[in-house]
Formats: structure tokens, sequence, C-alpha cells
């Protein structure tokens, strides 16, 4: 083969060469567009279920506080009714106290006793 043979070889395969080169950059090109898309597709899709893990949390948080201050206000309600009885108790050993003393008697101090 002589030099102008290889050099008309060359130039003549040039073209298909630089085809090929410009089409395997355009497949390279779009597979890393196509892996970005789908990197982000994953990461909305990540993003969705972790904010509905987390709406469902708030909201059992929600409830549980719901319950919570049922529980708060009956506690709250109990309290103030055994209040109430105590109060009334002490009312009714004061005059019991005032009538034993009336008919002469003593009543021993309890321990423990708080007015």
């Amino acid at each position: 083969m002589n030099v102008d043979n290889v050099l008309i070889a060359t130039l003549a395969a040039a073209p298909g060469i630089a085809g090929a080169y410009l089409a395997y950059k355009a497949a390279t090109g779009q597979s890393r567009r196509d892996a970005r898309i789908e990197a982000r597709k994953v990461d909305s899709e990540a993003f969705d279920r972790a904010a509905n893990i987390y709406r469902e949390a708030i909201d059992q948080l929600q409830e549980q506080v719901k319950e919570q201050q049922v529980e708060l206000k009956d506690l709250q309600e109990r309290d103030r009714t055994r209040e109430r009885e105590l109060t009334a108790l002490r009312r009714r050993n004061a005059q019991l106290e005032r009538a034993i003393a009336a008919i002469g008697g003593t009543v021993p101090p309890m321990e423990g006793r708080g007015h």
C-alpha cells in the first residue's frame, strides 16, 4: 500500500469515525440526563414517602394531645370534687367537735391533721 492510499482511506473514514464519536457522545449525554431525571424522580418519591410518614406521625401526636387534654379535664374535675368533699368533711368535723365540747367532752388531737 502506498501512502496516498492510506491517506485517502483515512480521509474517507474520518466522517464515519467523527459521526460515530458524535453519536457516542450524544448517547452518553442522554444517559447522564436520564440518570439525573431518574435520580430526581427517586428523590421526589422519597420526599413524598417521608412527608406522608411525618403527616401520619403529626396526626397521631395531635390525637394523643386531644386524649391527654380530655384526661386532664377529667382529673381536674375529680380534684375539684375531692376538694369539695374534703371541705364538707372538715365542716362536719368542726360541727361534731363543737357539739362534743357543748356537752362537756373533749376530742383528742389527730396526728397529721391540717386545717
